[in-house]
């Protein structure tokens, strides 16, 4: 699992086309977004996108409607913080500013409870 910090910016086609890419699927150069081209052969991947901008959940939900992606959405960094405890995630997208609690404070919670649980940290990505 990695956690992705990033924020409201207008070339969110080409960040997630760097996420999904560094998660090791397939991409393409072209700046238009585009589905990786091999799907997930054994399980789902699971996202959890934590964002409170409604046109970059629709803008991500969009993308990954016709993948093998499981993604689950977290309108603050509070939620996301509950729904990772409960669930195991393989990637995590973070927004930054967001109200309750930002994506800097969520991603030190999530760090904070995986030493609590004797959990070794797992992979973020820049």
């Amino acid at each position: 699992m990695g956690i992705l910090i990033v924020d409201d910016s207008p070339d969110q086609q080409a960040i997630l086309r760097t996420i999904l890419g560094k998660a090791g699927h397939q991409t393409t150069e072209n700046p238009v977004l585009t589905r990786p081209s091999s799907p997930i052969p054994t399980e789902t991947f699971r996202v959890l996108l934590v964002e409170d901008s409604l046109d970059s959940q629709v803008l991500i939900r969009s993308y990954l409607q016709r993948s093998p992606y499981r993604l689950d959405i977290a309108d603050h960094g509070a939620i996301a913080l509950e729904r990772f405890k409960k669930s195991a995630y393989d990637l995590i997208l973070m927004d930054i500013q967001m109200p309750v609690m930002d994506g800097y404070e969520a991603t030190r919670a999530i760090r904070a409870w995986e030493r609590e649980q004797d959990l070794p940290p797992r992979r973020s990505l820049p």
